[in-house]
């Protein structure tokens, strides 16, 4: 694809950057979205989410592109591009170990998501992101191709690791851990889509909050943490922007005068 119809491209973290603590897209956003798009830039989730399950969301202001699944999986206009699924071995460790200790998880890929039945912790989990519990089905899950299994604890990382050295874990809330292939990470999904539209990197700009962003800061060379975002992500930020909550979007996107300030 030629990126000379695009100024440049603009990836969003979701969780605590592009969406409020209601997990809504807030006015102030929606503005930039508009603002950043009529200047000729090509907004990307770049995201641990599915696309199935933001969809919706991000179509309603104008975003059909998408790094998900930490990295694992590509959208492009609506299209799957490019897609990684959990290694078997490591896949098959995982739920063992998992089984043992008696963690509840559910799986993910590109259009829909199962997990192996329900508990308190999964219930936290899903309040915590604003979504509802994912149907509990032995049969899909074990059919499914799976990118991505979300973890239900709130401890055991290193463990897990130990156990799972074929797999990448990156905690973003205190209730899950996101499990991808190995060396799986936001950047990767990133290169890959870059590659794809041909886009050089000195174009591209990353807003982000969390853990799960730090590859992609390092990758990007215009970078904006925001407010509330954790402070390893600060250090290494070009810009730190205001709140999630508040105009952080708007703000960080007019340092760098893609959007004019009036």
């Amino acid at each position: 694809m030629n990126s000379n119809q695009y100024k440049g491209v603009i990836f969003f973290d979701l969780d605590g950057t592009l969406l409020d603590a209601k997990s809504q897209i807030n006015q102030s956003a929606q503005e930039a979205i508009k603002a950043l798009k009529a200047a000729n830039y090509l907004p990307v989730i770049a995201t641990g989410r599915s696309y199935f399950e933001v969809k919706d969301k991000i179509n309603a202001v104008g975003i059909d592109t998408l790094v998900g699944l930490n990295g694992a999986i590509g959208i492009l206009n609506d299209e799957l591009i490019f897609h990684e699924d959990l290694p078997q071995v490591g896949e098959e460790k995982l739920i063992a170990a998992a089984e043992k200790l008696g963690h509840k998880w559910t799986a993910y890929n590109h259009e829909y998501r199962y997990c192996n039945g329900h508990s308190e912790m999964m219930k936290k989990c899903y309040q915590l992101i604003n979504e509802s519990l994912p149907e509990a089905n032995e049969e899909l899950l074990q059919k499914m191709n799976k990118q991505m299994i979300l973890l239900m604890t709130d401890s055991d990382d290193e463990w897990y690791e130990k156990q799972v050295p074929e797999l990448s874990f990156y905690r973003n809330i205190p209730y899950a851990i996101d499990i991808v292939a190995k060396d799986m990470n936001k950047a990767k999904g990133i290169q890959k889509m870059l590659n794809y539209l041909n886009m050089p990197l000195e174009h591209t700009y990353a807003f982000g909050d969390g853990r799960n962003d730090i590859e992609m800061f390092e990758l990007i060379p215009n970078t904006i943490a925001m407010e509330n975002a954790i402070d390893a992500l600060k250090d290494i930020a070009t810009f730190v922007t205001t709140h999630h909550n508040q105009t952080g979007i708007l703000d960080g996107l007019k340092h760098f005068n893609i959007i004019l300030k009036k």
